[in-house]
């Protein structure tokens, strides 16, 4: 029988979620696992959350699966992961909203908006990994996501991309930021795996449609001119092309609410 499960992935005293690069990574290594299963996750300083339906039966054979894929990800040692089952409806829901608040609960400087460690960015449009569609709708019907942008401190309505003159408005710094948070990318967006070249590949074309300058581009990114010629004759990926856009749309919500409240205090 498939049952709702939550799953504790915790390192041997370190902390090797604390850098992006490594969370991300792990982020991709765990989607590619748990392909059409994930329901919520958060992963932050030496431990993860996960919430992802199985077999009963095959509980054990995940958990050993959920902790080699991580341990070969990050090279250092995973404890034995802990798993019980969610018991209803408002059970997950008190998962989801501890997920998105796990910025807060250990007081980390990130917005829990922009906390690329969390499900947050995937349920508000900010970011497309290949493989990933969360199940919240089919194991909480009652939640509406704009609960969750409550939960993050945000109005609860629907972000919309960022446009053209908004990207523009952005630079081309905060665009590298903003694609490779949308597509788990290296933050630096170093190597050639498929999520970097996806990153790059975005800011090539976002960048030519708000017109900024070439020049700009090639400098952030460590380009030639060939290069970048090289990644405007290919299609961008046009969930990463919007996720980008969100992405950059919720940076600018969360300023425009955090301002809101510095007023108001």
């Amino acid at each position: 029988m498939v049952k709702l499960y939550q799953f504790r992935l915790s390192a041997r005293g370190r902390k090797v979620f604390k850098e992006a690069r490594v969370r991300r990574r792990v982020l991709l290594g765990l989607v590619e696992l748990l392909a059409g299963m994930l329901v919520s996750f958060s992963l932050v300083f030496k431990h993860g959350h996960l919430e992802a339906y199985c077999e009963e039966s095959e509980t054990g054979t995940l958990r050993r699966s959920i902790r080699k894929r991580a341990s070969a990800v990050v090279g250092v040692p995973f404890e034995r992961v802990w798993c019980d089952p969610v018991e209803s409806e408002p059970h997950l829901v008190t998962l989801l909203r501890y997920n998105a608040d796990q910025v807060v609960h250990h007081d980390l400087p990130e917005h829990p908006a922009l906390f690329d460690g969390s499900y947050v960015q995937d349920m508000v449009g900010a970011r497309a990994l290949p493989g990933l569609r969360l199940r919240v709708a089919g194991a909480a019907p009652g939640f509406r996501v704009r609960q969750l942008y409550e939960w993050v401190g945000l109005p609860g309505v629907p972000i919309r991309p960022a446009t053209d003159v908004e990207v523009r408005a952005a630079g081309i710094g905060r665009l590298k930021v903003a694609a490779a948070s949308a597509t788990a990318a290296d933050p630096e967006l170093a190597g050639r795996r498929a999520p970097e070249v996806r990153a790059k590949r975005a800011i090539v074309h976002l960048a030519r449609a708000a017109g900024i300058r070439p020049a700009d581009v090639r400098w952030a990114l460590g380009l030639t001119q060939r290069g970048v010629e090289a990644h405007r004759a290919r299609p961008a990926d046009p969930c990463a092309l919007r996720a980008t856009r969100v992405r950059l749309a919720l940076e600018d919500a969360v300023t425009r609410a955090t301002w809101t409240r510095a007023k108001g205090s």
